[in-house]
């Protein structure tokens, strides 16, 4: 019985352990595009999961919950090369979750673009292509995860602990008594 009760905490730790998909929907996201290095921004807007599209002159970008895709690029062309040449997306006003991890999701078809183009800290995304090629059907799709489980994980996680909880007593009063 005591090691069926350590069991199921160990996977509750595990469970509660990994991170959750930040809430991009949490409040509005800040678009820059930089060029030609960090220090400079070439174009400025604003989005949200609720307006999800900020138009800049090559692409738009757009956002839902959990991810951040650039797409609808005009023409034929590349980044032309520089220190910094690309994109940075951020939390405008402080309430989306902590950023803990992005990943390029597989549908991206810009060749040349990896891990190594992409960095992060816990409010900011940016993405530096200078040098990659697009076309009109590019795709660039991040997959954005955040340290903080939503609302309704903690709901279904407290919910299994006190079913756990519940058979645990119910079992254990029967063998008692037996």
């Amino acid at each position: 019985m005591r090691n069926l009760s350590k069991m199921l905490l160990a996977g509750a730790a595990i469970f509660t352990a990994g991170a959750a998909n930040a809430q991009l929907s949490q409040g509005p996201l800040g678009f820059n595009y930089i060029f030609p290095d960090t220090g400079s921004i070439y174009y400025s807007s604003s989005f949200s999961t609720s307006t999800p599209e900020t138009g800049f002159e090559y692409f738009q970008t757009s956002a839902t919950d959990h991810s951040i895709t650039t797409s609808n690029f005009i023409f034929d062309s590349y980044w032309t090369p520089a220190a910094f040449n690309g994109f940075e997306v951020y939390d405008l006003d402080g309430t989306i979750d902590a950023i803990t991890s992005v990943t390029i999701d597989p549908i991206s078809n810009m060749a040349g673009l990896d891990m190594s183009r992409i960095s992060f800290d816990a409010d900011h995304i940016w993405v530096n292509w200078n040098g990659l090629s697009f076309t009109p059907g590019t795709v660039v799709k991040l997959n954005v995860n955040g340290a903080v489980p939503e609302t309704a994980s903690w709901a279904l996680m407290l919910g299994g602990f006190g079913l756990v909880g519940g058979a645990l007593r119910r079992r254990k009063a029967s063998v008692s008594f037996a």
